[in-house]
């Protein structure tokens, strides 16, 4: 059954794959100077289009709904799914790989689309 696939190590090592996506993701941002960060737990992460801490659903910027669907269709284009808001979630499957293609779609999407970003 699922314990057998989904094992205490399956769970720390995607929980600690999120972790590192996180971290690149708002790495790759803050080193292009974009109002973009990826904020979650583990392997579920959400993309904001703002920088500065998020402790609360009440610190959360809502704007730029059409900008978060192109990120959508962009990363859709490319074999990456996002839901609507831009939530992310990592699966058991996925590779070292995988986390680095993701990343480099968003690299290309913020070098591509990166002016349209809203500032802060």
């Amino acid at each position: 059954g699922m314990s057998a696939a989904y094992t205490v190590d399956e769970a720390l090592r995607l929980n600690a794959a999120g972790d590192q996506l996180r971290d690149r993701i708002n790495a790759l941002a803050a080193k292009g100077g974009h109002n973009l960060q990826a904020c979650g737990i583990g392997g579920v992460m959400t993309l904001h289009f703002q920088t500065g801490p998020i402790r609360s659903v009440n610190e959360i910027k809502t704007r730029a709904p059409a900008l978060k669907e192109l990120l959508q269709l962009f990363m859709m284009e490319r074999g990456i799914f996002a839901d609507r808001r831009c939530m992310l979630s990592l699966s058991l499957p996925m590779t070292e790989a995988d986390l680095e293609r993701l990343t480099d779609v968003l690299g290309e999407f913020l070098e591509t689309h990166g002016g349209l970003l809203p500032g802060d």
